[in-house]
C-alpha cells in the first residue's frame, strides 16, 4: 500500500536565487577551511535523510522543473 502525501504548491518566487547559492557555496568553503575535520557534506547528508525537510523536496522539485 502506497501512501500518497499532497505536495503543497511552489511558488517559484521564493525559488533561491543565483546570489544565495553563491553565498551558500562560498559559506561551505569557509567553513570547510576553518573546521577540516568535521565532515560538513555527510552530517547535511544525514539532516536530510532523517529529517526529510520541505525545503529540499521543493528544491530538488524546483531543480527538474528548470
Amino acid at each position: 500500500m502506497r501512501l500518497s502525501i499532497p505536495l503543497p504548491s511552489t511558488d517559484l518566487s521564493t525559488a533561491i536565487t543565483q546570489q544565495q547559492i553563491w553565498i551558500a557555496a562560498i559559506a561551505l568553503i569557509g567553513l570547510d577551511l576553518l573546521f577540516p575535520v568535521i565532515p560538513i557534506l555527510p552530517l547535511v547528508a544525514i539532516y536530510i535523510l532523517i529529517a526529510q525537510p520541505t525545503w529540499f523536496k521543493e528544491f530538488v522539485e524546483y531543480v527538474y522543473r528548470r
